[in-house]
């Protein structure tokens, strides 16, 4: 009696019956890329034969078919292989867009990639994917987006540095809006108010942090001055910027901006 494998050539040269239908199938490709094909083996026809290429029907726009997964195949009255479905009994990575403010999608496996909407009123969005094996606790990395801004105008003072030896924060703050590390942005335009010409001045950006990082700026008369720093911050903190005068105060701050991009979150 003639078996499947047998009748394949025969179906192949002349007739529809054997290839029509659904089979079960394995994915025996891994594609590299949505627009590209695929190959799968038959098993209930050969477990050798690569049936192929294949085009394949998509299930999101972050999931590709790999090897080992089940599928269901068909062929269409060319005798061109499809793959209309396919299914790996695991989760693969998946996108999933949600509020900053709600969190990350719960229960996360490596490769998934969450689109925040930072709530900013702006449509700012950041997107981020989960490293499993990241040993910090903050494993939700950032990956795209438009950093938070504050700015404001050079008709008023934002604030003055007065005190030797202190840190005064001055002009717009941005509230942090999750726990986890940032990188945060300033810079503002420094006009001598008194003291000595050239007193130092170090700015701070988001929070005082230890000179020893810091760049020193040489106040003349006027000039711009600017910072970036990362650190872990938590939730509502409102990062600013600061000024610490260290050999002669009386410094004003002008027109002074903010801008802050996470690194990683919780």
């Amino acid at each position: 009696m003639a078996t499947i494998t047998d009748l394949i050539p025969e179906a192949q040269k002349h007739g529809k019956a054997v290839m029509q239908g659904t089979w079960a199938g394995i994915v025996a490709s891994n594609p590299a890329g949505f627009d590209k094909q695929i190959y799968v083996i038959i098993p209930d026809i050969s477990r050798d034969h690569k049936w192929g290429p294949c085009n394949w029907q998509a299930k999101d726009n972050v999931t590709l078919p790999q090897v080992g997964d089940q599928a269901l195949v068909v062929f269409d009255n060319r005798r061109a292989p499809w793959v209309t479905a396919f299914w790996s009994g695991t989760r693969h990575p998946s996108r999933t867009t949600r509020p900053l403010s709600s969190g990350p999608p719960p229960n996360p496996i490596d490769g998934d990639v969450w689109v925040a909407d930072t709530g900013d009123g702006l449509g700012t969005r950041w997107q981020f994917q989960y490293n499993a094996s990241s040993s910090s606790s903050y494993k939700w990395e950032f990956i795209g987006g438009s950093p938070l801004y504050n700015g404001s105008a050079y008709t008023a003072s934002d604030g003055s540095c007065n005190s030797v030896n202190t840190w005064v924060g001055v002009g717009p703050t941005i509230s942090i809006p999750r726990a986890g590390e940032y990188d945060v942005n300033v810079r503002t335009s420094l006009i001598r108010n008194g003291g000595s010409p050239g007193n130092n001045v170090y700015v701070g950006a988001g929070r005082p942090v230890t000179l020893s990082v810091l760049r020193s700026w040489a106040v003349q008369s006027c000039m711009d001055a600017y910072a970036n720093h990362v650190d872990a911050y938590t939730a509502g903190y409102l990062a600013q910027t600061y000024l610490y005068c260290d050999t002669s105060a009386g410094v004003d701050a002008y027109d002074s901006q903010i801008r802050v991009l996470p690194k990683r979150i919780s």
